[in-house]
Formats: C-alpha cells, sequence, structure tokens
C-alpha cells in the first residue's frame, strides 16, 4: 500500500475519532453536571482502573500499553475537564486571584503513582506553562513542586489547581511574586 493511501486511510479515521471525543466530551459535560448535584467527587481511582481494564481486555500485546494510555489520557482530559465545569461551584478556590499569577504547587505521592505526569499534562492542557520542576524521594513517596504561571481568571487554568488540591491531600500552592 503506498504511504498516500495510508495517510488517507489514518485521516479518515482521525475524523472519526474526532467526533467520537466531542460526543465523549458532551457526556463528560454531563457527568460533572450530575455530580455538581450529588456532590460526587470527579475522580474515582477504582472507576477508572475498571473502565482502562474493560477497555483494553483482549487487546494485542503488543498495543497494549499505547491502549492502556490513550484510554487514561482520555479519562485525564475528561477529569480536568470536568473540573472547569464545576470549578464555579467549588468553594476550593473562592479566594484564588482571576488574574495572570506565577504558583508553586507542592505534593507528595508514591513513586508509582501517575499523579506527576497527570497534574503536569493537566496544566499543559490549561495554557500554563510550566517554569520549573523539583523532585525529591522521600521514602516510599515523591515529593514534587512545580512552577505554574498562566491566566488564572480562565475557567480551565483554575480547575488545574482544584484537580490537584482534590486529588491529592498533600498538595498546596503559593503565590510567586
Amino acid at each position: 500500500m503506498e504511504l498516500n493511501h495510508i495517510r488517507e486511510e489514518i485521516d479518515q479515521v482521525d475524523k472519526s475519532l474526532r467526533e467520537l471525543f466531542l460526543q465523549r466530551m458532551e457526556l463528560s459535560h454531563q457527568v460533572a453536571e450530575t455530580k455538581l448535584g450529588t456532590k460526587a467527587d470527579v475522580y474515582v481511582p477504582k472507576r477508572e482502573q475498571e473502565v482502562i481494564h474493560a477497555r483494553t481486555e483482549g487487546v494485542k500485546e503488543e498495543f497494549l500499553p499505547e491502549c492502556r494510555a490513550f484510554f487514561g489520557q482520555i479519562m485525564e482530559i475528561g477529569r480536568t475537564y470536568q473540573y472547569s465545569v464545576m470549578e464555579e461551584a467549588d468553594t476550593v478556590l473562592k479566594d484564588f486571584p482571576r488574574e495572570e499569577k506565577c504558583i508553586k504547587v507542592s505534593f507528595c505521592c508514591p513513586k508509582e503513582s501517575r499523579q506527576i505526569p497527570v497534574f503536569v499534562n493537566a496544566a499543559a492542557l490549561a495554557g500554563l506553562t510550566v517554569e520549573k520542576i523539583e523532585t525529591e524521594k522521600q521514602g516510599d513517596d515523591m515529593c514534587c513542586s512545580f512552577w505554574l504561571s498562566g491566566d488564572f481568571s480562565l475557567s480551565l487554568a483554575r480547575a488545574v489547581i482544584m484537580q490537584i488540591l482534590k486529588e491529592n491531600q498533600t498538595a498546596s500552592y503559593t503565590f510567586i511574586l
């Protein structure tokens, strides 16, 4: 098969993926609205593990890591979006300035946790700049600090901070002058 033909097929798959992604995001919005009404948590790790397991069942071993990553990323994007839908109604950031800022976010998590890349990816999704990252091993945990700069008047940027605070009980932030 010629490269141009393969690329045309990939374009068609991408078009289908785009439509399915937009449909999934609409459903994520509905989930967020429902969770707002019931006060349910956005992040339910056990549910995410079950979904990823179900979506990757029967996938060829050759593609299994990539398939897990694909569904994990989709769920992470949906989760960050859900926080942005809920951000206005939640009080966790009621005193957080709505302006251009630089903040230092710090937290600790188990070494095998995916929280560090999840939070950095969420920040990038929100258009925040990761200015610096520092990590330090403390026993079985990794402690991380990263400096984020950007426009915190944007709901998605504020949602990232809300996500970090809600998904990691050790998380804190300080404003950098």
